[in-house]
């Protein structure tokens, strides 16, 4: 995830075969739905990098404001296009907050990562959609 102003963008690995179908976005601590989209309109939302509370970049939307200020956490689920298989991550927004991030880059859990070292965490195939072994 990387925050540009109010703009909160996440990046989640996306196999060459798969795309983005559905994404919804939660208070990580309530647990309480805050936004739901699905079927991205661009290349870039099908391939998982996604703009949270832009109702323009997908051709349905729930409609949801971003919350201000943001909650202290956000959880994050993604459903692949045509499948019930997806991932997603938890963010403690402090942390994302305070990461200091060139361009392109997101804050992940194992620090700083371009969207191909994101995608490329993912081993694709037969077993795609499971996280590779460090």
């Amino acid at each position: 995830m990387r925050v540009d102003g109010s703009r909160v963008v996440v990046k989640v690995p996306v196999c060459p075969a798969d795309a983005v179908g559905e994404v919804g976005v939660f208070d990580g601590e309530s647990e309480k739905s805050l936004w739901r989209a699905r079927d991205p309109k661009t290349s870039d939302g099908r391939r998982g990098k996604v703009t949270l509370w832009a109702d323009d970049e997908f051709h349905v939307s729930e409609a949801g404001r971003q919350p201000s200020p943001l909650p202290r956490a956000l959880d994050v689920l993604v459903t692949f296009a045509g499948s019930e298989d997806g991932t997603g991550g938890y963010f403690d927004m402090r942390r994302v907050l305070a990461a200091k991030l060139p361009d392109g880059q997101y804050w992940t859990d194992d620090g700083p990562m371009t969207g191909e070292a994101i995608d490329a965490q993912w081993k694709c195939g037969a077993s795609a959609h499971s996280p590779s072994a460090p």
